[in-house]
C-alpha cells in the first residue's frame, strides 16, 4: 500500500505549510529562550565586510547621470590587463578557454578515431547486427 500511495497536491501543500509553520514556531521559541548569539558583534562585522566587498566589486557603475550603466566590452579584449568585471573575471575567462581547448581536443580525438576505414566497417556491421535482433 505505501509504495503505491501518491499524495494529492492538496495534501503535499498542507504538509509543506505545516512544516514551515513548525520551523517558524521553533525558531521563535529558540530566539526567546536562548537570546542573541554571543558572537553576534563579530558576525555582524563579518557581514558588514562582505557587504562592503560586494559593493566595491560590483560589475556595473552606478553613475546616475550616465545614460547606460553597463558598458559593452569586446569579446576578444584581454581581461588580464584591464579590470572589466571585478576580481574573478580573468579566472572565469581562463575556465572558458580551458573548456574550449578540452572540447577541441576531444572532438579531434573522436574524429580521428571514427574516420578510419576499418572503424566504418565495424560500425556498419554492429548496426546491422543490432537491427536483426
Amino acid at each position: 500500500y505505501m509504495d503505491k500511495y501518491m499524495p494529492k497536491p492538496e495534501e503535499a501543500l498542507l504538509a509543506l505549510i505545516i512544516t514551515v509553520a513548525v520551523i517558524v514556531v521553533f525558531a521563535f521559541l529558540w530566539c526567546t529562550i536562548f537570546g542573541q548569539h554571543p558572537e553576534r558583534c563579530r558576525h555582524m562585522h563579518a557581514i558588514t565586510r562582505g557587504r562592503r566587498h560586494r559593493h566595491l566589486t560590483k560589475t556595473t557603475t552606478w553613475h546616475v547621470k550616465r545614460e547606460q550603466a553597463r558598458e559593452w566590452i569586446n569579446m576578444f579584449a584581454n581581461v588580464h590587463t584591464k579590470d572589466f568585471f571585478g576580481l574573478g573575471a580573468a579566472l572565469f575567462y581562463n575556465s572558458i578557454v580551458f573548456l574550449f581547448v578540452v572540447a577541441l581536443i576531444c572532438f579531434v580525438a573522436v574524429r580521428m578515431l571514427y574516420s578510419g576505414e576499418d572503424m566504418h566497417g565495424v560500425l556498419m556491421t554492429t548496426e546491422v547486427a543490432l537491427g536483426t535482433m
